[in-house]
């Protein structure tokens, strides 16, 4: 896996998604709404899309001949009811169908617990369940680019906290 596809780069997680995958010198493509909203160091590195999610156009252009697809979309702690997730989410299936990436696809489900503005630091990893409450937004970045090599987390969920210290 080379090139990767990053949809919600400009987000606290995706930001660190962007960050750990151009780490592992990964070839990044982003859709971005307002490019100005990545760091210009980054939008350096990254192949930027201007585009919208729910713009099926937008997204089969960044889905395109990427190895690996990573959905970071969030609502930026905007509580109003919204489908732009599950909306965006569909066009980007709907896109890897068209480039074939759903024939054998090895989903992941990343189910952090509150994401959180501390440096990283060790975590744990559970299938299926939260191991904890918190998880630094570092390192969730850092998991979201590691576990797409990892076999043992496809077709799984993965809940990840940070580690608390025993007493």
């Amino acid at each position: 896996m080379k090139k990767i596809a990053i949809f919600g780069a400009t987000g606290m997680t995706g930001l660190c998604t962007v960050e750990a995958a151009l780490k592992l010198g990964l070839e990044v493509r982003a859709l971005l709404r307002d490019p100005s909203r990545m760091p210009e160091e980054l939008r350096k590195q990254v192949e930027v899309v201007t585009g919208d999610v729910l713009v099926k156009e937008d997204v089969d252009k960044v889905v395109e001949g990427r190895d690996a697809i990573v959905v970071t979309l969030g609502t930026r702690n905007d509580l109003a009811p919204t489908t732009i997730m599950s909306d965006g989410l569909r066009n980007i299936l709907s896109a890897m169908e068209k480039n074939n990436a759903t024939k054998s696809l090895n989903w992941i489900a990343v189910m952090p617990p509150h994401i959180a503005g501390t440096p990283s630091g060790d975590y744990s990893v559970e299938i299926g369940s939260s191991p904890g409450r918190a998880i630094s937004k570092f390192d969730l970045g850092k998991f979201m680019i590691e576990c797409l090599s990892k076999p043992e987390y496809y077709k799984q969920r993965c809940g990840l906290a940070t580690k608390v210290p025993a007493p």
